[in-house]
């Protein structure tokens, strides 16, 4: 019940991003399985905002599943810094 709860919060867009993230710390801290690793991730992709995408990575460095970077691999998830666009390309 309490992980599902966690899991709800994580994808819920109209959560401001700070209970996002504590949701996936608390996940991480409470479910380190794969599956639980794969519903943060899933959250992280090219709309998602900077903050957010900061945030969940960070919930996921308290993980000590094995597995981490192989599930990281295989989500495709990039996280990049967004480019400025220069003054003159405005």
């Amino acid at each position: 019940m309490i992980i599902d709860d966690l899991v709800a919060k994580i994808a819920d867009a109209s959560l401001a991003a700070d209970q996002r993230v504590t949701a996936a710390q608390k996940l991480v801290e409470t479910d380190g399985t794969d599956a639980a690793i794969n519903t943060i991730l899933k959250q992280v992709g090219p709309k998602t905002a900077p903050a957010l995408q900061s945030g969940l990575i960070d919930a996921l460095s308290g993980s000590v599943s094995p597995e981490l970077g192989t599930s990281w691999s295989r989500s495709g998830t990039r996280s990049r810094p967004r480019r400025r666009r220069s003054p003159s390309a405005r």
